[in-house]
């Protein structure tokens, strides 16, 4: 079974590994889908965000790494997933959630797969945007295997 995790990924944190930890033994194909979404500013290219989830997720070989531009639900019903993975950390994440669900569905015929995090539960990528922002250690917040090509990218900008 097919399923697509998407999201902006700027950066991708603990918080998403998680994620694809607790629905791993559940789904054979796990996309992480790239996305942009035009009401949001990115710390992180597009290249450069793509380059850090694939590096962060190398050892999964039963995930792949894609963009899209658009409905995610079109991107689902283009590539066979019939479902879409979506992290919960709290009440708002949940009533936000709830609201894309209904549109995924009326418009995709497409199930969306929720996973509540009961740890690091307050990592997001804005909050490791803000860290970065005022130069704090972001160690334990991103997979340890992107943590120095962070750094150097929030260097060089």
């Amino acid at each position: 079974m097919k399923i697509v995790f998407p999201g902006s990924f700027d950066p991708i944190t603990v918080g998403h590994i998680y994620i694809i930890e607790k629905v791993k033994d559940l789904f054979d194909d796990i996309t992480v889908l790239v996305e942009n979404n035009p009401a949001k500013k990115y710390m992180f290219d597009m290249d450069e965000r793509v380059r850090l989830v694939k590096k962060a997720l190398k050892k999964y070989d039963f995930v792949t790494v894609d963009t899209h531009e658009g409905l995610t639900v079109e991107y689902c019903r283009e590539h066979g997933a019939g479902y879409i993975l979506r992290g919960l950390r709290n009440e708002d994440d949940f009533r936000y959630e709830k609201t894309l669900d209904a549109y995924n569905h009326e418009i995709g015929n497409v199930e969306t797969v929720y996973v509540v995090a009961t740890e690091k539960e307050h990592v997001s990528s804005s909050g490791v945007r803000e860290l970065l922002n005022y130069g704090a250690d972001i160690k334990g917040y991103v997979p340890e295997e992107i943590l120095d090509d962070i750094n150097k990218i929030k260097k060089n900008h």
